[in-house]
């Protein structure tokens, strides 16, 4: 449980509340068999390629909170990257991504007439094994469509995208 370890009452300069994830935060982290990480409340406000969705084991994970933090899941420059984790993450029962707030422009947002798979497109395959996904209370300023791909054959029992911006839940098969 790392949560709250960044919080805005103990903003100094060695713990500041606006983090990004760098590979070297991650190093110790990403090499153990991780079943519940809590990063929730901790200013994370963007993480660098190979660091947050880059753990050695990421088939130990079930449970997953990045819960009341400011940086975009989804975005094109580690698309790939996270599309690749939650393909590994094949027991991740809870992802709660709920109340993120991001307000800052990003390059090559996704526009609302672009195809699903496109090149350009913005989107998070989620893994099979997920029960509970909690984005509710999330505002991305920066992103007009984020698609989230349920697959059909899914254990999903509980979504909350209440209060939220995101566009389209799509189930493909």
């Amino acid at each position: 449980m790392f949560g709250r370890v960044s919080y805005p009452i103990r903003d100094s300069s060695y713990l500041p509340f606006s983090l990004t994830i760098t590979s070297d935060i991650i190093k110790h982290l990403k090499t153990i068999c991780v079943e519940n990480l809590d990063l929730s409340e901790n200013g994370i406000v963007d993480y660098e390629p190979g660091s947050l969705f880059s753990f050695d084991h990421p088939e130990c994970l079930r449970h997953l909170s990045f819960k009341g933090n400011r940086f975009v899941l989804y975005n094109m420059e580690k698309r790939d990257e996270i599309n690749m984790f939650f393909k590994k993450a094949i027991q991740l029962k809870y992802l709660d991504y709920s109340f993120n707030a991001v307000n800052y422009n990003m390059k090559k947002s996704v526009t609302p007439n672009m195809s699903l798979l496109s090149a350009d497109a913005s989107y998070v395959f989620l893994p099979t094994s997920l029960e509970k996904l909690d984005i509710s209370y999330t505002v991305l300023n920066t992103v007009p469509a984020v698609w989230l791909i349920v697959p059909e054959n899914n254990n999903l029992t509980f979504l909350d995208i209440s209060y939220s911006n995101t566009n389209i839940v799509h189930v493909c098969s």
